[in-house]
């Protein structure tokens, strides 16, 4: 079933899309529990962190070119040395607003924010 890309506005088929990006995940698994665990339920083992059908491919690509950006300039080499400030440019920008926009997508989806004072819906 065709279904609306959150970010072009077409139909298309959606792509699991992970709200936080993968490579979070696959460090949480390399150098901890090979699983993770959520807030919500502590003692349920997940693999993954939380995905949901949200974008066409087209937009999965545009996004996966600051989240690897992102994770071989800045994640890894944090993660790795005694980095203590990093060299960035534009594109964590770019890296930064398409992974908030997908976390306020996720939470308009399972939250209820309608007796929010400062909510409106169109």
């Amino acid at each position: 079933m065709k279904e609306k890309c959150a970010l072009y506005d077409f139909d298309c088929d959606l792509q699991k899309s992970h709200i936080i990006p993968k490579f979070v995940s696959k460090y949480f698994t390399a150098t901890g529990s090979k699983y993770i665990r959520g807030f919500a339920n502590p003692n349920q083992r997940l693999q993954d962190l939380y995905k949901m059908d949200l974008l066409s491919i087209k937009a999965e690509n545009k996004f996966s070119i600051y989240e690897k950006w992102f994770a071989e300039n800045i994640f890894k080499p944090y993660q790795i040395s005694d980095l203590r400030s990093i060299h960035y440019n534009e594109n964590l920008y770019y890296f930064v607003i398409p992974v908030l926009w997908r976390v306020i997508h996720r939470e308009m989806k399972f939250h209820e924010y309608a007796d929010k004072p400062f909510y409106t819906q169109n």
